[in-house]
């Protein structure tokens, strides 16, 4: 960093040492320690000798931050001063210009160097000031905004590709999972992490966790819904065919004899007529609940856990075919 003066020395360092565990929260530090018999105004003079200090330091490699360093400017008031200033963001603003849900990524990279920042002395590193302007931190915005578009945060990641905490974790711990610009080490919180699908190792594990994990339909998964909308989602019957509900045309005559709710009718296609036959899987009872009992009945289909057992093979050993190609699993699913 830039930043070649005694602020390292009094904040960065210390968080080498101490902010680990504090990356992926609202960080705090220690408070100042005075020895046993001196007074707070002697503490007070000493913090205000190494503040004028840094100041003076401050004035010379940046002056457009120099003021965050003023003793003789109240702390609130140099709070606002920041604030008023649309080329000085905090992590919480920086997250926000770019997107992300959490400003926790965002102290993360502080943490990493990645930006130059600026510290009113004695506060957290969450608390940090972002000169926008900075050559560094203008060159990192555009890497940020270059690489987002294909990139999630952990709730993001997990839902997408149906894929629990642990699994997370695991991956991570193993690094088969590459957080963008950031490294894991244990004990991090995932909500300090954002990940590129198109990093070359997350791509390959994500492959590979799919050929094994079904994941949500992009186009008919029934996502939960707490504003009572209850507008229609169809889907076709073939679809569902697909999925393991029943065969295609069992579904289309259970529409068609009103047994479950949707769309069922005859169309002129160039090819001639034909049944156009869409199931609305938002009502649970008339719709989601029936499917279910379709499904479990159906002997078409059946566990990887149950496949192994009936090949009299290891659970372990199927899990490899699947990897390997040598078997598809039902790759998607509509319901939570």
């Amino acid at each position: 960093m830039r930043i070649n003066f005694n602020l390292q020395k009094l904040q960065v360092e210390n968080k080498k040492q101490n902010l680990g565990r504090y990356a992926s929260l609202p960080i705090s530090t220690g408070r100042d320690s005075v020895s046993f018999g001196s007074s707070l105004a002697e503490l007070k003079a000493k913090n205000r000798e190494s503040d004028l200090k840094m100041y003076q330091e401050r004035l010379q490699s940046n002056p457009k931050m120099a003021f965050l360093y003023n003793p003789d400017i109240a702390k609130k008031t140099r709070e606002q001063m920041a604030g008023q200033d649309s080329t000085i963001a905090t992590p919480v603003s920086f997250a926000k210009n770019i997107g992300l849900n959490s400003y926790l990524p965002v102290v993360k990279w502080l943490y990493n160097d990645k930006f130059d920042f600026d510290l009113i002395p004695r506060t957290p590193l969450s608390s940090a000031y972002i000169d926008l302007e900075a050559q560094k931190n203008v060159e990192f915005l555009d890497f940020l905004k270059e690489k987002l578009p294909n990139s999630r945060d952990p709730h993001q990641l997990q839902f997408e590709y149906n894929m629990t905490h642990g699994k997370m974790v695991q991956l991570l711990q193993e690094k088969r999972l590459i957080p963008l610009e950031a490294e894991y080490k244990n004990g991090d919180g995932l909500d300090s992490f954002i990940f590129d699908l198109n990093d070359e190792v997350n791509s390959k594990t994500l492959q590979e966790h799919m050929k094994l994990n079904p994941v949500p339909s992009k186009k008919y998964f029934k996502e939960e819904r707490t504003n009572g909308d209850m507008s229609p989602i169809y889907v076709p019957v073939t679809y569902l065919a697909k999925l393991g509900y029943s065969r295609a045309v069992h579904l289309a005559e259970l529409l068609r004899t009103k047994k479950l709710p949707g769309v069922y009718e005859k169309v002129q296609t160039p090819q001639g007529q034909k049944i156009r036959a869409l199931v609305d899987i938002t009502p649970f009872s008339e719709s989601e609940y029936p499917l279910t009992l379709l499904r479990g009945a159906n002997q078409n289909i059946m566990s990887t856990s149950d496949l192994a057992k009936s090949l009299d093979i290891r659970k372990l050993d199927l899990d490899e075919a699947i990897k390997n190609d040598e078997l598809q699993i039902i790759s998607e699913y509509i319901f939570p």
